[in-house]
């Protein structure tokens, strides 16, 4: 259910930004916002977020919306589809050896790029799928 409500609510906000009627940046809001009390114990700072608080601005309502989805799936791997959906940025993650243990003493500190669009955004498709379907293509 959580997902549909931020759902809805990004959908809100997209359409609003595409010149639609601004009440439904405040429909998004109370979307996000029926997630949020249930997170929250009543009364701690930030439980609910209004749209003033966003400066009226549908960019941060956006991101405030798309930080939300972050915060509520964040360990439902949703976030590797949000990353396709939102038009497979650059990834950037530096692996350092030594950390958090030192394990492997004086080994390098090592930096892997995903660029934006790579094909490596895309994946297999199991074998089993193309012997069972032959008009399926492999990805790149």
């Amino acid at each position: 259910m959580a997902e549909a409500y931020v759902n809805r609510a990004e959908a809100y906000i997209r359409t609003a930004i595409k010149g639609g009627d601004a009440s439904l940046l405040q429909k998004a809001l109370d979307d996000l916002n029926a997630l949020r009390v249930r997170r929250f114990i009543a009364g701690a700072p930030n439980a609910v977020v209004s749209l003033a608080s966003l400066g009226n601005d549908p960019g941060q309502v956006l991101q405030f919306c798309l930080d939300e989805r972050r915060r509520e799936f964040s360990f439902e791997e949703l976030r590797w589809f949000d990353l396709r959906r939102y038009g497979m940025p650059s990834i950037t993650h530096t692996f350092n050896p030594n950390e958090p243990f030192n394990t492997y003493p004086g080994q390098p500190i090592e930096t892997y790029t995903l660029p934006p669009g790579n094909n490596n955004y895309v994946l297999k498709i199991p074998q089993s799928a193309l012997v069972a379907n032959p008009a399926l293509v492999q990805n790149p």
